[in-house]
C-alpha cells in the first residue's frame, strides 16, 4: 500500500467533509466476534448505514489468514477451504470465485483498509447482528455457534480418545482438497509467522540441516494436524476426542496417521532442505517436490544473522505471468517482488543460484 502523506491526508479528509456526510468516524461502535470485543487501531465508521471496520483485525478474529496486493490493491483471506477476495473501491467481494455485491466498498481510511464487516463475515458463514441500544455489532462464527449447541444439548464434544482420529470417507476426501490451501497456509503465513517470532532463535536453528528440517516438519504437521481438527468440528460426524488429553507433545502422535493417509504430510511436498554459511550469515533453503498449482513456491529461503537479523524469501509461480518464477520477499504486513527468472524444467536454475540472489538482496548491496 502507498504511504499519503500527512497534508494529502488531511486535504483529503476535509474534502470528504465538506462534499458529504455519508461516512463518519464512530469511536461508540464496538465489534464482539464469539463474544470478544475487537480492537482496533482505526476506529471504525458507519456509511450508508454500513460499518466499516479494520479488514486485517476482523478476517483474523474469524479464523481467516490475509494476503495483501499492493499493486492490485486486493486482500485475499483464507479460512479452510474458503477464499475470499476485496479489492479497494469495488463494490463487489469474491468468495471462491463467485461475486457477491457490496452495498458500500472497502476503503483506505489513515492508511488502514476498512471492510464492511456484515459483508466479510456473512462470507465466512458468521452470523452478524447489530444491537442498537448498545451499538454493537455481534458477530458469532459458525464453529462457535455449532459448540454452544452442542453444549446447550448436554452433547459430548469430549470423550475417550479414539483410535488415531480416524476420518470418515467423506472427511477424507474433504481433508485431502484442502491440501492445496495447506501448502498456500504454510509457505505465505505459518512458516514465515514462526520465522519473525521467532528470530532470536533462527540463527541456532539453521546451524545445521537437521535441526532446521525437524523444526520445518514439525512446524507442517502441527499446522496440518489443525486442518484435521477444523475439518472434525466442521463434520456432521461427532469425533470422539478428548482435548484435554491432546498436548503438544502428543498432538502430532495422535494425527500422524490421518495426515499420512491423506498425504499431507512434509514429506509429501518437501523435497530437501539445506542450510549455508557466509561471512557471519546463516541462510535455509526448503526445495519443494514440485509447484503445479499458481500459487506454490518451488523454493523457500531464510537468511538469519546472530543479532536476530531476520528475512524471508520464496522463489514462486505468478498467476499472470505462468513462465517465470518470481522472487519475493516476505515481510510482516505484506510481500513484495524482487526480480523473476525464466523457468528452466522444474527448477530456477539451480538452488545454488537462488541462494546466491537470496544472499545479495540479505546483504542489501
Amino acid at each position: 500500500m502507498k504511504n499519503i502523506s500527512k497534508i494529502a491526508a488531511v486535504f483529503a479528509a476535509i474534502l470528504t467533509l465538506c462534499v458529504s456526510f455519508t461516512a463518519m468516524a464512530d469511536d461508540d461502535v464496538k465489534v464482539y466476534v464469539d463474544d470478544v470485543q475487537l480492537e482496533f487501531d482505526v476506529n471504525p465508521i458507519i456509511e450508508d448505514g454500513r460499518t466499516l471496520v479494520p479488514l486485517r483485525a476482523i478476517f483474523e478474529a474469524l479464523g481467516a489468514q490475509v494476503e495483501w496486493d499492493g499493486e492490485t490493491q486486493t486482500a485475499t483471506a483464507i479460512s479452510g477451504a474458503d477464499v475470499v477476495t476485496v479489492t479497494i473501491d469495488s463494490n463487489t467481494l469474491y468468495k471462491n470465485g463467485a461475486a457477491v455485491e457490496l452495498d458500500v466498498p472497502a476503503k483506505i481510511v489513515d492508511d488502514r483498509t476498512l471492510v464492511p464487516v456484515r459483508a466479510v463475515s456473512e462470507s465466512f458463514d458468521a452470523d452478524v447482528v447489530w444491537d442498537g441500544n448498545t451499538r454493537s455489532v455481534i458477530i458469532t462464527t459458525a464453529l462457535f455457534e455449532n459448540a454452544e449447541t452442542a453444549a446447550d444439548a448436554e452433547t459430548p464434544l469430549s470423550v475417550e480418545l479414539t483410535e488415531k482420529a480416524e476420518l470418515t470417507d467423506e472427511d477424507m476426501e474433504i481433508l485431502k482438497d484442502m491440501a492445496a490451501t495447506l501448502r498456500y497456509d504454510f509457505e505465505q503465513s505459518t512458516l514465515p509467522d514462526y520465522v519473525f517470532e521467532n528470530a532470536d532463535s533462527m540463527y541456532e536453528v539453521m546451524g545445521d540441516n537437521e535441526t532446521f528440517l525437524k523444526t520445518v516438519t514439525e512446524i507442517w504437521n502441527t499446522l496440518a494436524a489443525s486442518y484435521v481438527i477444523y475439518v472434525q468440528y466442521q463434520s456432521e460426524t461427532l469425533y470422539s476426542i478428548d482435548a484435554d488429553s491432546l498436548t503438544e507433545s502428543n498432538l502430532l502422535e495422535y494425527f500422524d496417521d490421518v495426515i499420512n493417509k491423506a498425504k499431507i504430510d512434509s514429506g509429501s511436498y518437501i523435497e530437501a532442505t539445506g542450510c549455508a554459511e557466509n561471512d557471519g550469515m546463516r541462510l535455509a533453503v526448503i526445495t519443494f517436490k514440485s509447484a503445479d498449482d499458481m500459487a506454490d513456491c518451488k523454493y523457500i529461503g531464510i537468511a538469519a544473522s546472530e543479532d536476530g537479523t531476520v528475512r524471508y524469501f520464496t522463489a514462486e509461480n505468478d498467476y499472470i505471468d505462468p513462465d517465470n518464477w518470481y522472487f519475493c520477499e516476505v515481510i510482516k504486513d505484506g510481500r513484495s517482488t524482487i526480480a523473476a527468472f525464466e523457468k528452466t524444467g522444474d527448477t530456477i536454475q539451480d538452488m545454488e543460484f537462488f541462494v546466491e540472489i537470496a544472499a545479495y538482496v540479505y546483504s542489501g548491496e
